[in-house]
């Protein structure tokens, strides 16, 4: 009897202190966004203020790029405890998933150039639209596709591809799906690690390697993507996993993202 109470007291406590930090996260990204929305103005208004000057504009700039980085942080933030809550709004609507990764690989064309990674989008276009949110199923592509930029070194390639499912294939019952692949030619995972890297705030490799591009090579990062990215597609009722033979970055052994999404409600 006695073992039983300290387990339930122990239980109680687990879950106040998880009600705490998930109140704890909502509070500091409601905090952080008002002052970063005053930075972002007044950087603005003295970027055009002083845009003869060579030199200031360059030190505005960084200040823009410091505070869009940052603003993209919370935003993250913000979803994980939209994720947490279980208050993610899903708005569906018939979508083609080619065009949202066609729009999101168009935003990543700098970093791609910088990096000399060649992204291939194929078999894509002929998958039937799905019931879905456009604006969360950009943000998951986002956070994937990226994720698979920061992995890969300079030279390497990234393939999308696609293909639809009956629903024996996919495993639900009565349901078709869409099954997207991102395959990458980066430093890949250890199969132990398979299911952590999409835990919040879980990072590959020590901190102190990480640098602070999110699309440079093994670059830093507060660790909420992935996990943004399973919570996005679970409220879809569809998931996300990866296979991956194992972690090298001598031989670049790579990793296959999949995800699954019905294609009905």
């Amino acid at each position: 009897a006695q073992l039983a109470l300290s387990f339930n007291q122990m239980a109680a406590h687990l879950e106040q202190t998880e009600t705490m930090r998930r109140q704890l996260i909502g509070d500091v990204t409601h905090e952080l966004r008002t002052p970063l929305t005053l930075i972002q103005g007044y950087a603005s208004l003295l970027g055009s203020i002083v845009k003869e000057n060579k030199d200031a504009s360059d030190l505005i700039q960084g200040i823009v790029t410091g505070e869009r980085r940052l603003l993209d942080v919370v935003n993250n933030m913000v979803d994980v405890s939209k994720i947490d809550n279980q208050a993610l709004l899903v708005r569906k609507s018939a979508i083609s998933v080619y065009l949202i990764v066609k729009i999101v690989h168009n935003e990543f064309k700098v970093a791609l150039q910088e990096r000399k990674i060649l992204l291939s989008v194929t078999e894509l276009e002929g998958l039937p639209d799905i019931q879905a949110d456009p604006e969360l199923l950009g943000k998951m592509f986002r956070q994937m596709i990226g994720n698979a930029i920061k992995y890969t070194p300079d030279g390497g390639s990234i393939t999308i591809q696609g293909k639809k499912l009956c629903a024996s294939e996919a495993g639900w019952d009565g349901k078709e799906a869409v099954e997207i692949e991102i395959i990458d030619t980066g430093i890949g995972i250890d199969p132990a690690y398979h299911e952590v890297i999409f835990d919040k705030f879980y990072q590959m490799g020590p901190v102190e390697l990480h640098s602070s591009g999110k699309t440079k090579f093994k670059g830093g990062g507060p660790g909420l993507g992935l996990a943004i990215a399973r919570g996005i597609a679970q409220a879809h009722g569809g998931r996300i996993w990866v296979e991956s033979p194992g972690h090298n970055e001598e031989t670049f052994p790579g990793s296959r993202f999949h995800v699954l999404l019905p294609v009905g409600n």
